[in-house]
């Protein structure tokens, strides 16, 4: 039924819904990046990022989520133990969109 779903998005000339959320879900994480430090939500962040990379992408978490979806669509987060990378929203939402389109293909 999904896939239904995305197909007819993508036909109508309509992004799937996952697209529009994580257009907002990175949106708020740049945000949050760009705060500044020591800013609770900026350390959260922050930590949440250290606990994906050393306990690995099965973390369970917003930082351990994305790293997992981005795997998935062959983008990477890069990371920098004390630094949050800004993520290009551009390219990310451009590879989920050829892969709902290569699924709709199929």
């Amino acid at each position: 039924m999904l896939h239904l779903v995305l197909c007819c998005s993508e036909k109508l000339g309509l992004s799937p819904l996952q697209v529009f959320w994580w257009q907002r879900t990175l949106e708020s994480r740049n945000k949050t990046a760009a705060s500044p430090v020591g800013l609770l939500l900026h350390t959260i962040l922050l930590d949440s990022l250290d606990d994906a990379f050393s306990v690995g992408h099965d973390a369970k978490h917003l930082s351990g989520s994305i790293a997992t979806c981005l795997h998935s669509i062959g983008q990477f987060m890069q990371h920098d133990s004390g630094v949050i990378p800004v993520m290009e929203i551009g390219t990310i939402l451009k590879a989920l969109r050829q892969h709902f389109e290569l699924h709709c293909r199929s």
